[in-house]
């Protein structure tokens, strides 16, 4: 533009559009999951019982079940340079802590996953609902999941008593006897499976099977009702000290 009184030139210029926004790629090298901090630290901590290897071991078959959906005991001892029968028994170990799953089993052979409560790469949703069909894991370190520990005995005055009651029976059935205690209270049957309370007590089923029954035919367990061939009990009056007055469930097999 050109100023005739002033003489002075001026340039004008059409607005420019600021740049589009660089775009960010977010190709990372491969497949991505998440895992749960707490959980991780626990295994790494020095009180949880598991080796530099066990947390190799762990690892690899929790990304492998990503890519081929689990791993064996040899591909892991293959891949880390570990010894193959050391390395069985350590998946075995982890299994047993449910830190590892069996994904699959042909012949005698195991495909081990990590457990969806540590690490996964589904979405929170999907994640959820997986983890709600396998129980809590564990480390070596800490033998009961923490769903599991005896809550503080002041919180629950009758488990004071309960105990003094129980103090000569062997360790098994008090261990047994508290189970119940805990789940059902002095009077409420406990709707659980031998095996499931077995688990949870840290005990082979068969061992606390037989020691239900034992107890059962003592008073201390009382039987309350079964569905189909599984039977429930509560505590029986020698345990709880009181006549129980709450009517039994009617049984349905």
């Amino acid at each position: 533009m050109f100023n005739r009184a002033s003489g002075e030139v001026y340039e004008l210029l059409e607005p420019v559009e600021p740049p589009p926004p660089r775009r960010i790629s977010y190709n990372l090298g491969g497949r991505h999951g998440q895992f749960s901090i707490p959980r991780v630290m626990e295994m790494l901590s020095k009180e949880s019982g598991l080796s530099g290897d066990a947390i190799r071991v762990f690892l690899f078959c929790g990304i492998k079940a990503f890519e081929r959906g689990g791993a064996t005991a040899k591909e892991a001892a293959d891949h880390l340079g570990l010894a193959p029968q050391a390395t069985r028994r350590i998946a075995k170990m982890l299994a047993e802590h449910k830190c590892l799953l069996v994904a699959e089993t042909v012949r005698r052979t195991i495909k081990y996953r990590a457990s969806p409560h540590i690490i996964s790469s589904l979405s929170g949703e999907e994640q959820a609902r997986e983890a709600a069909a396998f129980h809590l894991p564990t480390v070596p370190g800490d033998p009961l999941p923490r769903r599991t520990r005896p809550m503080p005995r002041h919180l629950y005055p009758e488990l004071e008593a309960l105990a003094q009651r129980i103090s000569e029976l062997p360790h098994l059935k008090q261990n047994v006897l508290m189970r119940y205690a805990i789940l059902g209270g002095l009077e409420t049957s406990v709707e659980k499976t031998a095996a499931e309370l077995a688990e949870m007590a840290g005990v082979p089923a068969p061992h606390f099977s037989k020691a239900r029954r034992e107890l059962e035919a003592d008073g201390w367990l009382e039987f309350t009702h079964k569905e189909g061939q599984v039977k429930f009990f509560r505590l029986g009056e020698r345990a709880t000290g009181r006549e129980v007055v709450v009517p039994l469930r009617r049984s349905t097999g």
